[in-house]
């Protein structure tokens, strides 16, 4: 079983308020997503949704680290060059097949 996470939210100022597409998306059925996109990678990729401290947390060590294209900007550049980017589109359409694709196809 491969492994992934998701930075639904960043925190930049040390125990900061977090911020990030999730946290803007809680209105708009953020933990059905979550819960969708986890049993459609079920049982191949286990998938959890972490908030990442970019002043605590050292890099992520899973198979794969994904995250949003507008969270990107808040990443370091080595996390951004090994991560798979999602369309913040394809969050908000709640696209689950367009994301599950895009996340088997980074693992091969």
């Amino acid at each position: 079983m491969k492994k992934a996470v998701w930075i639904y939210s960043i925190n930049l100022n040390d125990g900061g308020s977090p911020f990030g597409s999730f946290v803007s998306l809680r209105g708009l059925g953020a933990k059905k997503f979550r819960k969708e996109l986890i049993s459609a990678l079920q049982p191949e990729i286990a998938l959890q949704f972490i908030s990442y401290d970019s002043v605590q947390h050292p890099p992520v060590s899973v198979d794969i680290v994904i995250f949003n294209e507008l969270d990107a900007r808040y990443l370091p550049e080595a996390l951004k060059k090994t991560g798979l980017t999602i369309p913040s589109q394809d969050i908000v359409l709640e696209n689950i097949d367009k994301i599950k694709q895009a996340i088997l196809a980074s693992l091969k």
